[in-house]
C-alpha cells in the first residue's frame, strides 16, 4: 500500500524540553506506549528512507516528494511517499534505533479537532489523521539519547498538508521552544549525527 503523509519532526540531544513534554501530555495519562527495535539504512540519499519495522520482513521506503511545505506559523514541514518492499531486495547492513514512543492521535472534524481514544496498541493512520510522538531513541551502541517529537498526517495528495497545518495551528505548536531543535525527518538526522 502507498500512503501521502505530511511530516513534520523536531529532535533534542539528552531530553526534550520541560515545555515540550508538558505539552505532549497536556496531564494525559496512559498514553499509549510502543517500545521497539527498528534498523534503518544509509541509501547515501537523505530524501530516501530505507528501514524495517521492528520484527517485520518487509522494508518500508520513504521517498521525499516536497520539502519546505509552508505550516504557517513560520513552520515548515515534508511531504513523502511511503510503501513497503521485501526485505530480501536490500541487502546492505543497517543502524539499529531503539525506540520508545508514546503516541497521540488528533483528527479535524470540520472546524473542530478531535483527540481519538486509544489504548495500548499502536495508533493506525486513520485517514484524515494526524499521529504526534514524542519519542526517546538510542542509535546503535551510542550512549547518547535523543528525543523526537513528530507529527504525521496521511490523506490525500491535498489534504494531508492542510491536516498538518491545521493541527499545527490549533495546537500552537509554534509557541513551543523550538529555537534549539533540529528540524529534520529519520534519514536526514540519521546523516547528521
Amino acid at each position: 500500500m502507498i500512503q501521502l503523509t505530511a511530516e513534520l519532526r523536531f529532535w533534542w540531544r539528552d531530553t526534550a524540553p520541560d515545555a515540550v513534554r508538558d505539552w505532549f501530555f497536556d496531564g494525559r495519562r496512559n498514553l499509549p506506549l510502543e517500545t521497539r527495535l527498528d534498523t534503518y539504512f544509509d541509501p547515501g540519499n537523505p530524501s530516501l528512507g530505507i528501514k524495517r519495522r521492528g520484527d517485520s520482513d518487509a522494508l518500508e521506503i520513504k521517498t521525499l516528494v516536497k520539502d519546505d511545505v509552508g505550516l504557517g506559523s513560520g513552520l515548515a514541514g515534508q511531504l513523502w511517499v511511503k510503501g513497503a518492499s521485501s526485505a530480501a531486495i536490500y541487502s546492505e547492513s543497517g543502524v539499529d534505533i531503539s525506540k520508545r514512543r508514546f503516541l497521540r492521535s488528533l483528527s479535524i472534524d470540520g472546524q473542530e479537532m478531535v483527540e481519538q481514544e486509544h489504548g495500548r496498541a499502536e495508533i493506525r493512520h486513520e485517514v484524515s489523521a494526524c499521529t504526534i510522538e514524542l519519542t526517546a531513541v538510542h542509535v546503535g551502541e551510542e550512549p547518547a539519547l535523543w528525543w523526537s517529537l513528530g507529527l504525521e498526517a496521511s490523506s490525500g495528495l491535498e489534504d494531508a498538508p492542510s491536516i498538518l497545518s491545521a493541527i499545527v495551528d490549533r495546537t500552537r505548536i509554534a509557541d513551543l521552544p523550538l529555537i534549539n531543535a533540529v528540524c529534520a525527518s529519520y534519514p536526514q538526522w540519521l546523516r547528521r549525527i
